[in-house]
């Protein structure tokens, strides 16, 4: 039997072509016979297995096999990133033209690329390709977390080429200095070259504080950070209390400045001055305070773009540690809550079916209520606090005996109200939800 055909025998089991051993096996073969494989007609998956054997061992021609597969856009996605990662890995800089070259004819393919450009950026970037640190930095600062850890690797990679110097330079700016760093955080067009002079400031920089004025959430949480982690100092929580105390400072740098202090442990500075911030509170009309701390207690410290505010509410009202993931709200278990519900309903003389939980409704997937049968239609018990819903009419019975045991029915104006300032996570997308989607939050 040939290698080639040996090779293909070894992967033709999708499950198991990238474990441990199989590539340990790869490891033995020629690379006359992966690259065969690689060029061949072999499934998927089999041709992407060959491509880590490959990296240890590329010499020109063998290079120049990979780019090919990465430029060809009738090749399978997880082939060509394979390829392109094969390529960095090897540190085989004569390709970079080349990937810039891939990078900017991606958009005129035919079919669309989910995860190419990503590879592409980072590949270039990691071999030294200055004019990759724009898209880089912008991948390094994606909501996505796959695309974050593209963006972070290509960095890491390029200021091992140039240094810090070399990437603010490349990000236009004069140096990594103080003063460039300073005047990139604080004066240029892009926020992810903001953020980026942010993160490679000194903690204790003194112009920190100015940057929390900034109108972009990135940049400025970013800042936040930086700042909460400096070492103790007088100094920098007088200017920071300064800030909040400033009467033309935008509303979410004031908020920002406070959530520094209590990070920084000085909530004694921060406290009596959100008391007395007139606009300190973000104002959703209707919205019950048991609505308002169940949202929170659930959602903060929220996704990027949350209203500063709506933290300093839950670390300032409600005590919440915003370090700790919480599936429950602030008034009682969820077991508790339910039982309250179904003994209510039984109170009244109703027959209240089990309560199951909407992941099990559904069959995948988990939320924050459970499904009761009762007077036939289902009613929604929300975990989170004492709230119901009903997608039909509510029978009478069941709505008095609920409310009079204190559970409120979450229906028209304020099931449609936007929780303003908090987005969150649901299929894909981050934005502000209505009282309804996050009292009763579903995700598969």
């Amino acid at each position: 039997m040939s290698d080639v055909a040996r090779i293909r025998q070894l992967l033709a089991d999708a499950n198991t072509a990238r474990s441990p051993e199989t590539r340990r096996a790869l490891d033995g073969f020629a690379p006359a016979a992966l690259v065969t494989v690689l060029r061949s007609d072999a499934p998927w998956w089999v041709r992407a297995a060959v491509v880590p054997a490959l990296a240890t061992k590329l010499d020109v021609p063998r290079a120049r096999a990979l780019l090919e597969r990465a430029e060809d856009p009738r090749e399978t996605e997880e082939v060509r990133c394979a390829c392109v990662d094969a390529l960095a890995d090897a540190r085989r800089t004569e390709v970079v033209p080349a990937l810039l070259k891939l990078d900017a004819a991606l958009d005129r393919e035919p079919a669309r690329t989910w995860r190419l450009g990503e590879a592409v950026i980072s590949a270039a970037a990691r071999l030294g390709a200055t004019k990759a640190a724009p898209a880089a930095v912008a991948l390094r600062y994606d909501p996505w977390s796959y695309r974050r850890a593209r963006g972070e690797e290509a960095l890491r990679g390029l200021v091992s080429h140039v240094g810090l110097d070399g990437v603010a330079r490349a990000l236009g700016g004069a140096d990594a200095s103080d003063d460039g760093l300073s005047a990139m955080a604080l004066t240029h067009p892009n926020a992810p070259a903001r953020r980026w002079a942010v993160d490679a400031a000194r903690r204790d920089a003194p112009w920190l504080v100015d940057a929390l004025w900034d109108a972009d959430a990135l940049v400025a949480d970013g800042v936040l950070d930086r700042l909460a982690d400096a070492s103790a100092s007088a100094e920098l929580d007088t200017r920071l209390a300064a800030l909040a105390d400033h009467a033309k400072a935008p509303v979410h740098a004031r908020a920002r400045a406070l959530l520094t202090l209590c990070r920084r442990g000085r909530e004694d500075l921060a406290r009596p001055r959100w008391n007395a911030m007139p606009d300190g509170r973000v104002r959703l009309r209707d919205v019950p305070d048991d609505v308002r701390r169940a949202v929170l207690a659930r959602f903060l410290p929220g996704e990027r773009g949350t209203d500063p505010r709506w933290r300093l509410e839950g670390v300032l009202d409600l005590g919440l540690d915003l370090d700790v993931e919480r599936d429950q709200g602030l008034d009682g278990a969820p077991d508790e809550i339910v039982s309250e519900a179904i003994r209510a309903l039984r109170e009244a003389g109703l027959e209240p079916g089990e309560a199951v939980p909407i992941g099990t409704v559904r069959q995948q997937g988990g939320g924050t209520w459970r499904v009761v049968q009762v007077a036939g239609v289902a009613l929604d018990v929300c975990e989170l606090g004492r709230f119901v819903a009903c997608d039909d009419a509510m029978p009478d019975t069941a709505r008095n005996a609920l409310v009079s045991s204190g559970f409120r029915v979450i229906e028209g104006a304020l099931a449609r109200t936007v929780f303003e300032g908090l987005p969150v996570y649901c299929f894909g997308r981050r934005e502000p939800l209505t009282v309804h989607g996050l009292l009763f939050y579903w995700q598969d």
